[in-house]
């Protein structure tokens, strides 16, 4: 084994010291913003805690409306754990959240081997205002989204990482470690999966991961069949944790209500309706309309079932037509009130009383409209799941989305502390609010409590203001970074630094652009920085990255740099040095003794 100098081991004390005292700020500040409860939400943050509390008290989701299985149930299923392990909510989403930056901080460690950045870039997750200020302190799903995201790359990149040295021990260390990380790791993605309708935007980031991890077994001694059996293995596991944990909720769903869908907002046929339904071609094309009155009017001709809805949706007796006005649109409805408006009316018709019965109703006008394409009804092709059709999407517009979110996620105004409105609501929806939650008393107690909290904000606000002007400038300089990383000599050494900086690169950009969708065809999405939470930490992480590139290609530093060897003899130290793998000595080859110096010829004596 290794011996450590003095001065290894001084700098591995500074190092945990750092993180702990890092780790312990992060906590503090945490704790000093309690959860911002908005119970006048019933859509939103007011449906989340009621279906925590039906939970809590061991009834499912609750009794079955129309809003019953509308979302995903990760986070409510998150908030009845927390609940009942007795743990604050925030405190429990923000232990998810360190995990992650822990898992990304050690794979980042591993795979661009230096000890530095892998501390930059944990302590940079955990001191990050995004995930301390008033958008993260919200009793809703985004903020456990965001470190469930974060922590499934990370934990895919780590994995990565450790796939040589498990190939190198052999099956003894590798199947125990394929048996637990898989289904760790698919037990992650269920979390990620339940947790938000939109899942498929961070595949880009996972192929790209994928290969710097493959660059990172070429780097360690090559890339044989034992690399991918033992990748095979974890993802056949995880695959199988994902799909048992789905099929947990979806059997749940299907005993209870009748149905076996997750959320009926991307899954099921109210989203194949509304899918379809966006697919008839009448009347002008309005921006944040996407079914206007025309096209509902073609549909009532064709489908029975959707005539039934006519006179509660074209009336606007349910409350969600003049919602529009605050985007400009005071005669229709916006796309991200009309698939409420949907479900409303199907209720006043009797069509939402259980899950099958709202299954086979949606089910009737999907069919309906689908037989009537091309015949009785002009339609265009499909969009992506609820999205609007693919020929109906203006790129002029989306480009635009796309640079005012990028600007927006720039602003980090994620981060402020400040909070628009007190925590509070009507009384019924409050006590929906606080079931789940522990300790939580009448509004005012708690409104006042959280007043003096706010007052205390200076860490968060200051932390804030130093990540704005440090993603603006640390942006571009991380751009030439990545530039220089491919184009220069010193740069093109490391690949895989260059290879995890594209990784997350390609995170933010996803991410910016699912919300400049939502922006260019439901709704204004610019300034809602909970959609954009999700995508700060890669924005983060993309910086750090970039400009230790930057750093590297302008010095052209050679430190670090190690040509590959065997992997059944060493990996890659974080620090830069080889480590022996523990096991028993190799065998010394037999020293043979020095064979003697032949004579030296004498003269011949006279």
């Amino acid at each position: 084994m290794r011996t450590i100098a003095p001065g290894g081991q001084r700098a591995r004390i500074a190092t945990g010291l750092w993180l702990l005292l890092a780790t312990a700020a992060s906590v503090v500040m945490r704790l000093n913003s309690p959860a911002w409860l908005i119970a006048d939400s019933p859509h939103d943050d007011g449906l989340a805690a009621r279906l925590a509390g039906s939970l809590v008290t061991g009834h499912w989701l609750g009794a079955y409306d129309q809003l019953t299985l509308a979302k995903v149930p990760g986070y409510p299923l998150f908030v009845a754990w927390t609940y009942d392990l007795h743990v604050p909510l925030k405190l429990a989403e923000h232990g998810v959240h360190l995990a992650a930056g822990a898992v990304t901080a050690v794979a980042v460690w591993r795979l661009c081997r230096s000890r530095l950045l892998g501390v930059v870039a944990y302590t940079l997750v955990a001191l990050d205002p995004a995930y301390l200020g008033a958008t993260s302190s919200r009793m809703y799903r985004d903020t456990l989204y965001g470190s469930l995201s974060l922590l499934l790359l990370g934990g895919s990149l780590l994995l990565l990482t450790l796939v040589p040295a498990l190939v190198a021990r052999g099956p003894r260390w590798a199947v125990p470690a394929v048996v637990v990380a898989g289904p760790v790791l698919g037990l992650v993605a269920a979390g990620y999966y339940l947790c938000r309708e939109e899942r498929s935007w961070l595949g880009p980031a996972l192929l790209v991961a994928g290969l710097a991890g493959v660059a990172h077994w070429r780097r360690e001694g090559g890339i044989g069949w034992r690399h991918l059996l033992v990748v095979a293995g974890t993802a056949a596991l995880a695959a199988f944790t994902l799909l048992q944990s789905l099929q947990w909720v979806a059997g749940n769903n299907d005993h209870l209500y009748g149905t076996a869908v997750v959320s009926d907002l991307a899954d099921g046929e109210i989203a194949r309706a509304y899918a379809e339904w966006q697919r008839v071609e009448a009347g002008p094309e309005t921006r944040y309309v996407p079914v206007n009155e025309r096209q509902r009017a073609a549909v009532y001709a064709v489908s029975p079932a959707a005539a039934e809805l006519e006179p509660a949706l074209e009336e606007a007796t349910i409350g969600w037509w003049r919602l529009g006005c605050g985007v400009g649109v005071c005669d229709d409805y916006i796309g991200a009130f009309f698939v409420w408006a949907l479900r409303d009316a199907a209720r006043l018709t009797g069509h939402e009383d259980t899950g099958a019965e709202a299954q086979r109703f949606f089910g009737r006008i999907a069919d309906d409209i689908a037989r009537a394409c091309g015949h009785e009804l002009t339609c265009t092709d499909r969009g992506i799941g609820p999205m609007p059709p693919r020929s109906r999407l203006d790129t002029g517009e989306l480009a635009t989305s796309y640079r005012e979110v990028a600007a927006s996620l720039l602003s980090y105004d994620v981060g402020e502390p400040e909070r628009s409105m007190p925590s509070g609501g009507d009384p019924r929806y409050w006590e929906l609010m606080t079931r789940p939650l522990h300790g939580v008393g009448s509004q005012a107690e708690y409104a006042a409590d959280e007043a003096r909290a706010m007052r205390d904000q200076e860490a968060v606000a200051a932390l804030t203001d130093l990540y704005r002007w440090a993603v603006r400038i640390g942006a571009v300089l991380a751009l030439a970074g990545v530039v220089l990383g491919v184009a220069t000599r010193a740069g093109r050494r490391h690949p895989v630094t260059v290879l995890v900086c594209a990784t997350m690169l390609t995170g933010a950009l996803t991410r910016v652009a699912v919300v400049a969708l939502i922006d260019a065809t439901s709704w204004p999405a610019v300034d809602n920085q909970s959609y954009l939470l999700p995508g700060v930490e890669f924005l983060v992480l993309f910086v750090a990255l970039g400009c230790s590139l930057l750093v590297t290609a302008l010095r052209g530093d050679r430190a670090g740099h190690e040509p590959a060897g065997p992997p059944t003899q060493a990996w890659p130290d974080p620090v830069g040095e080889p480590q022996t793998l523990p096991g028993p000595a190799p065998r010394r080859a037999a020293v043979r003794p020095a064979a003697p110096p032949p004579p030296t010829p004498s003269l011949p004596s006279r």
